[in-house]
C-alpha cells in the first residue's frame, strides 16, 4: 500500500489537501470520485507533485491571459456572478495549464478565499501587477473596471514589445547570415589557398599570413573549438539567469549604441503604466512603488528603483526618490513631481508613459534606418577583407609578372 497526497475540493466547494492509503493512484481516484470529490492534483507522500512540475515547465502566454481577462470582464460587466464567469471560462479555456489554474481557483473561492488572494498564490506564474489590482478593485467593488485597467496596461506593454522585437528581427537575420558565410569561407574557401600557397612556396603579406593561420587552426581544433563555443553559451546561459548576471548583462545592454536608449525608454514606460494603473486602483503609493519596479524587464533599472522603497517609506517624496536613481529621463521626474504636488500622479504617469512611448517609435525608426547599412558595410568590410588577403599575393605576383 502507498500513501498519497491529495489536492481535493469537496462536496461542499471547500478545498482541502489529504494524506490516503491505497494500492495504486488509480484506484484512490476511483474511490475519491465515487465520494463525489473533485481531485485537484494527486502524488506520492514525499514526491514532488506532478501538477507543480507542469507548471514550472510551462507558462501561460501574455496573448491567452488577456483573452481571458477580456472574456472575465465581459462577463462580469453583462451581470455574471464572480464564480458563474469563472466556471464558463474554465469550461471553453483551450490552454490546460489555465483551465486546471482556473478549476484550482474555483474551490478556492468556494472555500472562502478572495481572486487576488487564489492568484496570488500561483507566485510568478501570474504578475504581481495582476493581484494587487484586483485588490484593488475588490475593495472598492470595481472588480470589471481594473481588470479593464489591466488589460489596456498588458496591450500597451505588448504592442511596445513587439515593436522593439519586430525591429531587431532583420538586423539579426542579416547578421546570422553574414557570419554563417564568413565560417564557410573560413573553413571551405580559404583552405584550398593555402594548399595552393603552399604548392608556391610565395612570399605571402602579413595579412594573408594571419588569415591563412586563422583558417588553418579554425579547420585543425574545429571540434574543440565547437565543445568549447557550446560550453561558453552554456556557461553564460547559466550566469545570465541568476540575479547578479542578469543584473550585469541588462547593465551593459543599457550602454549599447542606438539599442540601449531603446530598452531603457522601454523599462521606464513599463514602471510609469504600471505605477499609474496602481495608483488608479487606489493601491497605496509605497505598495505601488514595490510592485512597479517589480514589472521593469531590465534587471538594472529595477533593482535601482526597488532600492529607494524605503525612502518613500520614510518620508521622502516620490519624485526626489526616483531622481536619486538617476535612471529616469528628467522629463518624467518632472511630470512625477507635478503630479504629486497637484494630486494628479495618476494622470501624468499615464503622461509619461504616452510620451516614452512616442519616443520609442522615433528611436526605433531611427535604428532601422541606421544599423541596417552599418550591419551591411561592417559585414561586407570583413567578408571584403578576408577575399582581399587571400586574392592579395595573386594580384602582387600578376603585378610582377608584367
Amino acid at each position: 500500500m502507498t500513501q498519497f497526497v491529495c489536492h481535493l475540493a469537496g462536496p461542499d466547494g471547500a478545498a482541502r489537501t489529504e494524506v490516503f492509503t491505497a494500492s495504486d493512484a488509480a484506484a484512490l481516484k476511483k474511490n475519491l470520485q465515487e465520494k463525489c470529490y473533485y481531485i485537484l492534483s494527486i502524488r506520492k507522500k514525499g514526491l514532488l507533485s506532478t501538477d507543480m512540475l507542469f507548471r514550472r515547465r510551462e507558462k501561460i502566454s501574455t496573448e491567452t491571459f488577456m483573452i481571458f481577462n477580456q472574456e472575465l470582464a465581459a462577463l462580469l460587466k453583462a451581470g455574471l456572478p464572480l464564480l458563474g464567469s469563472l466556471e464558463v471560462l474554465s469550461e471553453r479555456q483551450q490552454d490546460r495549464l489555465l483551465q486546471k489554474i482556473l478549476l484550482e481557483i474555483i474551490a478556492k473561492i468556494k472555500g472562502g478565499e478572495s481572486l487576488s488572494d487564489a492568484f496570488a498564490s500561483y507566485g510568478e506564474l501570474f504578475p504581481k501587477l495582476y493581484a494587487t489590482t484586483l485588490k484593488s478593485g475588490e475593495r472598492t467593488g470595481e472588480l470589471e473596471v481594473v481588470i479593464r485597467r489591466f488589460i489596456q496596461y498588458q496591450k500597451v506593454i505588448l504592442a511596445v514589445k513587439r515593436k522593439v522585437r519586430g525591429a531587431l528581427v532583420y538586423p539579426l537575420v542579416l547578421f546570422s547570415l553574414s557570419l554563417t558565410l564568413i565560417v564557410i569561407m573560413i573553413t571551405v574557401v580559404i583552405p584550398k589557398f593555402t594548399s595552393f600557397y603552399a604548392d608556391m612556396d610565395a612570399d605571402l603579406p602579413l595579412l594573408t599570413q594571419v588569415v591563412l593561420w586563422v583558417s588553418d587552426f579554425a579547420v585543425s581544433n574545429g571540434p574543440y573549438l565547437l565543445v568549447a563555443v557550446i560550453a561558453g553559451v552554456t556557461f553564460l546561459s547559466s550566469w545570465v539567469k541568476t540575479p547578479a548576471g542578469r543584473r550585469s548583462v541588462d547593465g551593459m545592454l543599457l550602454h549599447v549604441p542606438l539599442l540601449g536608449p531603446i530598452l531603457h525608454l522601454f523599462s521606464i514606460t513599463q514602471f510609469t503604466r504600471s505605477m499609474g494603473t496602481l495608483v488608479g486602483g487606489g493601491t497605496p503609493a509605497v505598495q505601488a512603488l514595490e510592485i512597479s519596479a517589480g514589472t521593469i524587464s531590465n534587471a538594472e533599472i529595477s533593482a535601482s528603483i526597488k532600492g529607494i522603497v524605503h525612502r518613500v517609506q520614510e518620508g521622502e517624496s516620490l519624485w526626489n526618490s526616483l531622481e536619486s536613481t538617476g535612471k529616469l529621463p528628467s522629463v518624467a521626474v518632472e511630470m512625477i513631481k507635478v503630479g504629486e504636488s497637484t494630486g494628479a500622479l495618476e494622470d501624468m504617469l499615464f503622461a509619461a508613459s504616452e510620451f516614452f512611448d512616442e519616443e520609442i517609435n522615433t528611436k526605433l525608426g531611427r535604428l532601422m534606418t541606421l544599423i541596417e547599412p552599418l550591419i551591411l558595410v561592417f559585414m561586407g568590410g570583413l567578408v571584403a577583407t578576408l577575399l582581399g588577403s587571400v586574392y592579395l599575393p595573386l594580384i602582387q605576383l600578376v603585378g610582377k609578372l608584367k
